[in-house]
């Protein structure tokens, strides 16, 4: 063979370059043969081609933005359901109006975004009763804007992809789609007159003393509901949303949102540390490694605290490595669908207290502690809800890692395959969650399987929500009778005031069970404490309460002194059906705005309202809104062999 290749060394070295040749002659020929993926359309703006280059770098701007100042998008009024696509269009009309800024412009809206939180932050607190002084704002805004640039600065440290340039340039388009919200919002001028009379309706108090009748007060005396009844109660409301109170006055509805059945296993390392003893040997070597003079005795428990949760920590990641592995091994030969796993009908999960079993044991082999069985839980005799997880000592706190997001354990139901739409990350029945697991702020894991899962629908029967039924039945009821006697609850209230009213619940000689709530302002748009000291009850924050109110309120004159109005003109008694409650109220005082209010509050007031007047000239449906941005441009998402683009090109950014 060598004598072969020397013979003809010279021939196979000039083949083997002309071959070379061949190919350098026809590397642009197959490059065009095979174009860039990333140049590919999948979306029209009019005649303009969205490309999937265009499409990822949008999805990594809004990511940007959002790990930057979460709160940036809901500012931007960016679509959740369509963010990307939402974010392209008012990118598009942003360059199409000229509102588009330089780099340099990113950087520079970083006090500006601080001004906006604080002021937000400050006009709520003044809503809830404080007060700050200039000095103190001032203080605020410092800071907010020293956290900000830090946190840009940290975003971009160790982050090859994201420099300086790069992130200034995505703040100044974010600032130019702010420029162009700013200037749809302000395109009508309101006059100083509208401006002020604005600013009156926004911020008028009318102080009041409050008595809100609830269905409690009677329940001891409504009886038990029949099945009959129960049955027709869920009829009737079986397919209506919970709290809509468009359906219904009352907001009774009993669509079931997404639910599952679980079981988890739960590694606490608390558990765990309670099976470790720290080896004597190795803390006296520990002490005199340390060598810093410290007697032995006064060393010695923060040394053994010291090894134990080492030990402890060793021990978490050894059992979540074996954990992770037998699970794993169990799906081996499931073919692949993406993120998720083709699971065959008869698929059984591993079993958790074979996978415990194996972990006490590898840990005794290892370490030479016997740790106690690993907790497990099933709940398959009741389908749970996003609000019952929520309620689950110890899994219900818990939650999983995804990127720089923190998803709830409690979201669950939406991310199950087939049920939900949310696929941020691999749920699905039968599969252990592993990719990735549940932790708690205790440091515990949890590791969870979906056994079952549902989509929003109605119960399958009454016993499904039967204690619910029960209560809204009697409560009903119980409305009723109060809501029937209101005008018997207003007289008495217009003779003895309304703490003759809370004599009407009271037993032998024991308290009222209900009191007068006193000195609570009543807003167009809701109730506040007028003092430290008040307590207003949230369920008569109703707009039929509030209109009751103002109602009231204009025959008071505002330089009279409080409790100048009669009786008979400034008792107020409405019964509100959203939450089943007979609310009464004494006017006191009216408390218009100050001057000095309108002076801080101006520009955030007239942006307010000049917002307010367009919606209500749209109905309510915005230009830049994304459903009508896509209709006005000609957005259009491209079709490829017969299939949706949306969520090929959202396959195609992610993977």
């Amino acid at each position: 063979m060598l004598k072969f290749l020397r013979k003809y060394q010279l021939i196979l070295l000039a083949v083997g370059g002309s071959l070379l040749m061949v190919v350098f002659l026809l590397q642009p020929v197959l490059k065009s043969l095979t174009p860039d993926p990333n140049k590919r359309a999948v979306a029209m703006i009019g005649d303009q081609k969205i490309t999937l280059g265009e499409q990822v770098r949008a999805n990594v701007e809004l990511d940007v933005l959002e790990r930057f100042l979460p709160e940036l998008l809901t500012l931007l009024h960016i679509d959740p359901d369509n963010k990307t696509a939402h974010w392209l269009l008012l990118k598009h009309e942003a360059k199409r109006l000229g509102v588009m800024g330089v780099q340099q412009d990113g950087e520079d809206w970083i006090p500006e975004l601080a001004y906006g939180l604080v002021i937000s932050q400050v006009e709520l607190a003044r809503r809830q009763g404080q007060r700050f002084t200039a000095d103190e704002v001032n203080q605020m805004i410092d800071a907010t804007t020293k956290g900000l640039q830090q946190r840009r600065l940290s975003m971009m440290r160790g982050n090859r992809f994201l420099n300086s340039d790069t992130f200034d340039q995505i703040m100044s388009e974010a600032r130019g789609v702010m420029r162009l919200r700013r200037l749809y919002d302000s395109a009508p001028r309101l006059s100083e007159q509208r401006a002020i009379r604005a600013m009156e309706d926004m911020a008028t108090r009318v102080l009041t003393d409050q008595l809100v009748l609830g269905p409690e007060l009677l329940l001891a005396d409504i009886p038990e509901p029949s099945d009959e009844e129960l049955a027709a109660q869920l009829e009737r409301y079986k397919n209506t949303r919970p709290g809509d109170t468009e359906a219904n006055e009352y907001g009774f509805g009993y669509l079931l949102p997404a639910r599952i059945k679980l079981e988890w296993l739960v590694l606490d390392p608390r558990k765990i540390a309670e099976s470790v003893t720290p080896d004597p040997v190795l803390v006296r070597r520990r002490w005199q490694e340390k060598g810093d003079g410290t007697p032995f005795d006064e060393a010695r428990a923060e040394l053994e605290n010291q090894i134990k949760q080492e030990t402890v920590t060793q021990i978490m990641s050894e059992a979540d490595e074996l954990i992770r592995g037998e699970i794993l091994a169990a799906q081996r030969g499931l073919e692949k669908e993406g993120i998720y796993r083709k699971v065959p009908d008869d698929w059984t999960p591993p079993s958790y207290e074979r996978i415990a079993e194996d972990l006490i044991n590898a840990v005794r082999d290892r370490h030479g502690i016997t740790i106690p069985m690993p907790t497990i839980i099933r709940r398959t005799d009741h389908w749970l809800t996003p609000a019952e997880i929520r309620q689950l000592p110890g899994i219900g706190g818990a939650s999983f890692r995804a990127g720089n997001k923190r998803i709830s354990t409690a979201r669950l139901p939406v991310l199950v395959r087939g049920v939900g739409t949310d696929s941020t990350i691999p749920v699905q029945i039968g599969l252990p969650i592993t990719d990735p697991v549940a932790t708690d702020g205790d440091g515990a894991r949890y590791y969870i399987t979906v056994l079952d899962a549902r989509g929003e629908s109605p119960p399958d029967g009454v016993d499904d929500i039967r204690d619910q039924l029960v209560r809204d039945v009697k409560s009903l009821k119980a409305f009723q009778q109060l809501s029937g006697q209101i005008d018997e609850y207003r007289r008495i209230a217009i003779e003895g005031g309304l703490i003759a009213v809370t004599d009407l619940f009271r037993k032998d000689d024991s308290d009222s069970p209900v009191r007068v709530r006193e000195n609570i302002f009543v807003l167009k748009d809701g109730l506040t404490p007028a003092t430290f000291t008040s307590f207003q009850d949230p369920r008569a924050d109703d707009k039929a309460f509030r209109d009751a109110v103002f109602a009231v309120a204009e025959d008071v004159d505002p330089r009279a002194e409080p409790d100048s109005l009669p009786p008979e003109k400034a008792t107020v008694a409405v019964a509100l059906p959203a939450t089943r409650v007979v609310a009464l109220a004494r006017v006191r005082a009216v408390v218009p705005p100050t001057i000095e209010d309108y002076r801080r509050f101006e520009a955030g007031l007239v942006s307010q309202e000049t917002r307010r007047l367009i919606n209500e000239a749209q109905n309510g449906d915005s230009p830049l809104d994304y459903k009508s941005m896509a209709s006005r441009l000609g957005y259009v998402q491209l079709r490829k062999n017969g299939a949706d683009s949306e969520s090929e090109t959202e396959q195609d950014a992610t993977g």
